[in-house]
């Protein structure tokens, strides 16, 4: 047991420290370590370009649309309820093929928090956004545009992966209309 919290605590150390922040984690923060799990989304669309939807948070930060799954909603059906509540998209399609997990250690409460986050890739036809109280603004950016207001490494790597796969389908026609249709849950 004791090496497990050792070897925790060095993760825990590593991926801090990978987020730019100082630290100074112990074995007893392992202790404190506690994990949550939130589904979000890709959202582009089509008007000649593509463009993708970013959030502006009240904390500062350009990130996707995300939020925590509840106990009884499938990895999809989060992504959906967020997709609605944080920007008012109801239409939506999910790209299939794309299913992107990302982790990182955050600090609340005087605790440490490994969350895990999956992103999946959505198109919509819709430009009007309706935010929620959680944000301050949104945009709808160039993949060039999105890569440079994203605030966070791990933000403008998903987003990378979406891109290639957006510009892969869309090359070979298998986006849009002849994607797997409305998105079924």
């Amino acid at each position: 047991m004791h090496a497990w919290l050792s070897f925790s605590s060095i993760l825990c150390e590593e991926s801090i420290k990978l987020l730019g922040r100082k630290t100074s984690t112990t074995t007893s923060d392992v202790s404190k370590l506690s994990s949550e799990k939130s589904c979000g989304a890709v959202i582009f669309r089509r008007n000649g370009a593509v463009k993708y939807l970013l959030l502006h948070y009240e904390g500062g930060h350009w990130d996707f649309v995300k939020g925590h799954v509840e106990s009884d909603e499938t990895e999809r059906e989060t992504v959906l309820r967020e997709t609605e509540e944080e920007a008012g998209i109801t239409e939506v399609t999910f790209v299939e093929g794309f299913r992107e997990p990302i982790s990182y250690y955050y600090r609340r409460a005087g605790r440490t928090v490994l969350k895990e986050v999956i992103f999946f890739l959505m198109e919509t036809k819709t430009d009007k956004i309706r935010l929620s109280r959680e944000h301050v603004g949104f945009d709808w950016l160039s993949y060039d545009g999105a890569m440079n207001r994203l605030t966070f490494k791990n933000a403008k790597e998903t987003l990378r992966k979406a891109n290639a796969l957006v510009e892969t389908r869309s090359t070979r026609g298998v986006l849009g209309a002849n994607e797997s249709g409305p998105s079924a849950v």
